[in-house]
């Protein structure tokens, strides 16, 4: 039964690992070589996959003798079930949008919202010259 190994030593492992696929920054390298120094069981770990990832690159590449077919999977059925839930959802929402406004109806003070016009300060210029009349009237002095 193998125990179980430290956590440093699973890195170390991974490391090895990525540098057998030239996959290591310099840093990681540094840390591995830091490890395999001190832990002899990551570095047998390490010599003997370099050796089977050597030996496998030293390899001649071998030839099929005859070539290999994998099925072609078309699923058109899926595309259009796609874009039947796309045109079915975007129909949802404009009836959605549709009923909203046909159930909001006028404004609660009767008059239709396409009939309101704000003036581009939503009416603030006109509040600012009410307040300011009534600040006047306030502040001037009694008529003889």
């Amino acid at each position: 039964m193998e125990s179980v190994r430290p956590r440093a030593c699973e890195r170390a492992r991974q490391l090895a690992s990525e540098r057998a696929d030239a996959d290591l920054s310099e840093f990681e390298a540094m840390r591995l070589e830091r490890h395999l120094a001190r832990c002899t069981a990551c570095a047998a770990f390490a010599a003997q996959l370099d050796a089977v990832v050597g030996s496998l690159r030293s390899a001649p590449i071998a030839r099929l003798s005859s070539p290999v077919y994998f099925p072609v999977v078309r699923r058109p059925r899926q595309r259009a079930l796609q874009l039947a839930a796309v045109g079915t959802t975007l129909a949802v929402i404009a009836a959605a949008v549709a009923i909203g406004m046909v159930a909001s109806g006028p404004a609660p003070h009767g008059v239709p919202y396409s009939d309101v016009v704000l003036s581009a300060d939503n009416g603030r210029a006109e509040l600012d010259s009410a307040r300011l009349a009534a600040a006047r009237a306030s502040t001037a002095p009694p008529a003889p």
